[in-house]
């Protein structure tokens, strides 16, 4: 027996859970009119939630682990052709949703070590995207059987969400399905891949003060000419790029700046020493004076967590030995605002 063949996918909390092997998912019962589901293929583009990372990394201090496991330039994106069967299908051939079930936990049977503990990946996807059919479970990629290496013997492919949490929600290895009444409480879902406002600083963010990244934002790049390039030009440059978004939510329009987007600044007297800021804050401040322009880029940050626990702030890229938020608050502040994550 081949080790797909052992490889069981239970479907929990539907109207009638069943256990499924891949090869019965995949419909390769001796004939190929014996399948169970129909097959679905189809083009989808992905794109890594980390494409640009360098320039978030020499930005704004992460936890120090980014620039070591993915320093992404602006490659982190692809486009392949899947074919599988759509999630839908399978849970209508359950039976549907079990009663007050909104969201589908997807488990792969890979592990990461985050803050000394070892998690598997778990995500959830909303049930808008399955009754699209935007969920696949895919086993080939580009017209050829899955790779180990992209999650054979199944994985599953969320068309428009972010490549991220292990390509997103498209979970590799996929070993489990959950139906589930709320988001999923792991991890990778819960605390990581989260958008933040601007005065969210890396010592100040709670879990339940930003919301899951689903959806690709809008998102550009410039190919050519490459960072720091050096151009022997005639008074112009020409410039190429790519500008691109997820759920279908094309951009509308692409401006490009020559002077670092400082157009519409503001601006500050160059004899002012000192401005309050908010705590946890961002902020670029610029002095004018003349033709002289100077930008510098600081960072607050709320210290009392720290002190408390008597623990040093610096180096900022060090990661924090403890949660900012611990589970508790966070389900009471969840309860209090009846959900953290938009409603699709």
């Amino acid at each position: 027996m081949s080790d797909s063949a052992r490889y069981v996918i239970p479907l929990r909390e539907s109207n009638h859970p069943e256990n499924f092997f891949p090869e019965e998912v995949k419909g390769w019962h001796g004939s190929p009119n014996g399948t169970l589901f129909p097959r679905q293929s189809n083009i989808v583009t992905l794109q890594y939630s980390g494409t640009k990372r360098i320039e978030q990394i020499n930005d704004y201090a992460g936890d120090g682990d980014e620039l070591i496991s993915a320093p992404w330039g602006e490659g982190a994106i692809e486009t392949t052709k899947w074919a599988g069967v759509s999630l839908k299908k399978v849970l209508k051939y359950c039976g549907g949703l079990a009663e007050g079930t909104k969201h589908t936990e997807l488990m792969g049977v890979d592990t990461y070590v985050k803050k000394g503990h070892v998690f598997n990946y778990v995500v959830s996807v909303p049930w808008r995207k399955m009754k699209a059919h935007e969920v696949l479970l895919a086993w080939e990629m580009n017209g050829k059987a899955l790779p180990k290496i992209h999650g054979d013997p199944l994985r599953a492919v969320v068309y428009g969400y972010i490549g991220a949490r292990r390509s997103c929600t498209s979970v590799k290895w996929l070993n489990r399905v959950n139906a589930i009444t709320l988001p999923s409480a792991a991890l990778v879902q819960k605390k990581e891949y989260l958008y933040y406002t601007p005065q969210a600083g890396k010592h100040n963010a709670t879990y339940s003060s930003g919301f899951s990244i689903q959806d690709m934002p809008v998102s550009s790049a410039i190919m050519a000419p490459i960072e720091k390039a050096v151009i022997v030009h005639s008074g112009s440059i020409k410039l190429n790029g790519r500008a691109y978004s997820g759920g279908g939510h094309w951009p509308e329009r692409v401006k490009v700046s020559v002077d670092g987007g400082m157009c519409e600044r503001s601006q500050y007297p160059a004899y002012i020493h000192q401005i309050g800021m908010e705590l946890g804050s961002i902020r670029n401040f610029i002095l004018s004076q003349g033709q002289g322009i100077q930008c510098q880029q600081i960072q607050s940050t709320n210290s009392q967590a720290l002190e408390e626990r008597r623990v040093d702030l610096l180096p900022i890229t060090k990661p924090l030995p403890f949660n900012l938020e611990e589970d508790d608050d966070y389900d009471l502040e969840i309860q209090r605002r009846k959900g953290r994550d938009p409603e699709e």
